[in-house]
């Protein structure tokens, strides 16, 4: 662990956009595995839309910076709302639980 915390793979040295891009694959990689997982698993993870973005999201931070990890909480925020919060299909935040759901899961980004 020790390893990856001070080598990184390199990546710190990426261009910007390189670091913007990547996180927005593994932000995507993440929504998809979730969404393969759902049809398999859905009685099981009901409730719990946020659960596999936060390895994505710490994966980013820690390869990348602080900004593509602010970046992947967004992305995962929006994918989570879109795809698995009520009304799915849509940005429209209609109850309070969706609201606190969303301001919980965005508070990793701080």
């Amino acid at each position: 662990m020790h390893w990856l915390l001070t080598n990184r793979f390199g990546t710190r040295d990426w261009p910007v956009a390189a670091h913007f891009a990547a996180t927005g694959a593994i932000v995507t990689t993440a929504a998809r595995l979730w969404l393969w997982l759902w049809l398999w698993l859905w009685p099981i993870l009901d409730g719990y839309p946020f659960v596999l973005f936060y390895p994505a999201i710490i994966l980013c931070a820690v390869l990348f910076n602080h900004r593509s990890g602010v970046l992947a909480v967004a992305l995962s925020a929006l994918a989570a709302k879109v795809l698995f919060l009520p009304p799915t299909g849509s940005l429209r935040i209609e109850t309070s639980r969706v609201a606190l759901a969303l301001r919980c899961s965005s508070s990793l980004a701080f």
